[in-house]
Protein backbone atom coordinates (compact mmCIF):
# COMPACT_ATOMS: atom_id res chain seq x y z
CA UNK A 1 0.00 0.00 0.00
CA UNK A 2 1.49 3.41 -0.84
CA UNK A 3 1.60 6.28 1.68
CA UNK A 4 -0.79 9.16 1.25
CA UNK A 5 0.49 11.75 -0.72
CA UNK A 6 -0.22 14.52 1.76
CA UNK A 7 1.44 12.22 4.28
CA UNK A 8 4.52 12.43 2.14
CA UNK A 9 4.29 15.84 1.99
CA UNK A 10 4.15 16.90 6.04
CA UNK A 11 7.41 14.88 6.39
CA UNK A 12 10.04 17.44 5.89
CA UNK A 13 7.95 19.75 7.28
CA UNK A 14 7.48 17.65 10.77
CA UNK A 15 11.44 17.02 10.32
CA UNK A 16 12.23 20.61 10.18
CA UNK A 17 10.18 21.54 12.90
CA UNK A 18 11.80 18.62 15.28
CA UNK A 19 15.35 19.83 14.44
CA UNK A 20 14.17 23.49 15.10
CA UNK A 21 12.70 22.42 18.61
CA UNK A 22 16.06 20.02 19.59
CA UNK A 23 18.15 22.79 18.61
CA UNK A 24 16.69 24.83 20.86
CA UNK A 25 16.39 22.19 23.70
CA UNK A 26 20.33 22.14 23.26
CA UNK A 27 20.74 25.99 23.51
CA UNK A 28 19.14 26.08 27.05
CA UNK A 29 20.43 22.54 28.48
CA UNK A 30 23.96 24.37 26.87
CA UNK A 31 23.50 27.35 29.30
CA UNK A 32 22.05 24.98 32.08
CA UNK A 33 25.21 23.48 31.97
CA UNK A 34 27.60 26.22 32.16
CA UNK A 35 26.08 27.50 35.27
CA UNK A 36 26.04 24.21 36.71
CA UNK A 37 30.10 23.96 35.68
CA UNK A 38 30.77 27.68 36.77
CA UNK A 39 33.62 27.76 39.58
CA UNK A 40 34.63 30.10 41.52
CA UNK A 41 37.93 30.70 43.73
CA UNK A 42 39.85 33.77 45.60
CA UNK A 43 42.18 35.84 44.05
CA UNK A 44 45.13 38.03 45.64
CA UNK A 45 46.97 40.89 44.40
CA UNK A 46 49.79 43.29 45.29
CA UNK A 47 50.96 46.59 43.72
CA UNK A 48 53.24 48.55 45.47
CA UNK A 49 52.32 48.65 49.31
CA UNK A 50 48.46 48.05 48.53
CA UNK A 51 46.97 44.55 48.46
CA UNK A 52 44.03 43.59 46.13
CA UNK A 53 41.48 40.37 47.52
CA UNK A 54 38.81 39.22 45.32
CA UNK A 55 38.09 36.34 43.01
CA UNK A 56 37.84 34.87 39.80
CA UNK A 57 34.81 33.19 38.86
CA UNK A 58 35.35 30.64 35.57
CA UNK A 59 31.69 30.63 33.57
CA UNK A 60 33.31 28.70 30.53
CA UNK A 61 36.51 26.39 29.86
CA UNK A 62 38.88 28.68 29.40
CA UNK A 63 37.44 31.69 30.14
CA UNK A 64 36.45 33.53 33.57
CA UNK A 65 36.20 37.11 35.21
CA UNK A 66 38.56 38.98 37.56
CA UNK A 67 37.56 41.33 40.53
CA UNK A 68 39.67 42.58 42.62
CA UNK A 69 39.36 45.65 45.36
CA UNK A 70 41.93 46.85 47.85
CA UNK A 71 41.53 45.91 51.59
CA UNK A 72 43.08 49.04 53.10
CA UNK A 73 44.17 52.52 51.84
CA UNK A 74 42.66 54.55 49.19
CA UNK A 75 40.15 52.54 47.33
CA UNK A 76 41.59 50.50 44.42
CA UNK A 77 39.19 48.56 42.30
CA UNK A 78 40.00 46.59 39.01
CA UNK A 79 38.44 43.98 36.95
CA UNK A 80 38.48 42.38 33.66
CA UNK A 81 38.42 38.83 31.93
CA UNK A 82 41.40 35.89 31.92
CA UNK A 83 41.88 34.25 29.02
CA UNK A 84 44.02 30.97 27.96
CA UNK A 85 46.15 31.20 25.55
CA UNK A 86 48.00 27.80 25.84
CA UNK A 87 47.11 24.59 27.43
CA UNK A 88 48.55 26.05 31.09
CA UNK A 89 48.87 29.91 30.41
CA UNK A 90 47.24 33.33 29.32
CA UNK A 91 46.11 37.06 30.37
CA UNK A 92 44.11 38.77 32.28
CA UNK A 93 43.23 42.32 31.42
CA UNK A 94 42.67 44.33 34.18
CA UNK A 95 40.59 47.67 33.57
CA UNK A 96 41.41 49.79 37.34
CA UNK A 97 39.23 52.28 39.24
CA UNK A 98 42.19 54.81 38.95
CA UNK A 99 42.09 54.42 35.37
CA UNK A 100 45.07 52.43 34.60
CA UNK A 101 45.51 49.18 33.28
CA UNK A 102 47.43 46.35 33.29
CA UNK A 103 48.24 42.89 31.64
CA UNK A 104 48.87 39.97 33.86
CA UNK A 105 50.79 37.09 31.86
CA UNK A 106 49.81 34.14 33.95
CA UNK A 107 51.06 30.60 34.37
CA UNK A 108 48.11 28.16 35.90
CA UNK A 109 48.92 25.55 38.19
CA UNK A 110 46.12 23.89 38.29
CA UNK A 111 42.50 24.33 36.72
CA UNK A 112 41.59 26.43 38.91
CA UNK A 113 44.34 28.09 40.27
CA UNK A 114 47.38 30.30 38.76
CA UNK A 115 50.29 33.30 39.17
CA UNK A 116 51.22 36.09 37.02
CA UNK A 117 52.75 39.36 36.81
CA UNK A 118 52.36 42.51 35.14
CA UNK A 119 53.06 46.07 35.55
CA UNK A 120 50.26 49.03 36.40
CA UNK A 121 51.65 52.38 36.20
CA UNK A 122 55.37 51.60 36.58
CA UNK A 123 55.09 49.07 39.35
CA UNK A 124 55.18 45.94 39.95
CA UNK A 125 51.44 43.93 39.89
CA UNK A 126 51.38 40.69 40.90
CA UNK A 127 48.33 38.56 40.95
CA UNK A 128 47.41 34.90 42.37
CA UNK A 129 44.23 32.39 42.18
CA UNK A 130 42.61 29.70 43.60
CA UNK A 131 45.93 29.30 45.97
CA UNK A 132 45.72 29.40 49.97
CA UNK A 133 46.26 32.46 51.55
CA UNK A 134 49.80 30.96 52.86
CA UNK A 135 51.05 30.12 49.46
CA UNK A 136 49.43 33.74 47.54
CA UNK A 137 51.56 35.37 50.64
CA UNK A 138 54.86 33.85 49.23
CA UNK A 139 54.26 34.57 45.72
CA UNK A 140 53.14 38.23 46.39
CA UNK A 141 55.75 38.84 49.20
CA UNK A 142 53.15 39.76 51.46
CA UNK A 143 52.48 38.49 54.84
CA UNK A 144 49.84 36.27 55.20
CA UNK A 145 48.04 38.94 57.58
CA UNK A 146 47.39 41.05 54.63
CA UNK A 147 45.48 38.34 53.09
CA UNK A 148 43.58 37.29 55.07
CA UNK A 149 42.37 40.59 57.91
CA UNK A 150 39.06 42.42 57.03
CA UNK A 151 38.80 44.82 54.69
CA UNK A 152 37.93 47.39 57.95
CA UNK A 153 40.98 46.40 60.33
CA UNK A 154 43.60 48.91 59.35
CA UNK A 155 47.18 47.19 58.36
CA UNK A 156 50.31 48.08 60.59
CA UNK A 157 53.04 49.55 58.51
CA UNK A 158 55.48 47.04 57.59
CA UNK A 159 59.36 47.63 59.23
CA UNK A 160 62.02 46.41 56.54
CA UNK A 161 64.44 43.67 58.09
Amino acid sequence: MKANPSKRALRPLILACTAVLALCGCASVGEKLDGWLASSTQASAAVGARVLLGQVSFTREREASVTLQSNAGPSLTCFGPLRFNASTAGWIDLACSNGQAVRVSFQSLSALSGTGRGLLGGSEFSLTFGLEPEQAAAFLEVPVERLVDSPDKPVPAQNPP
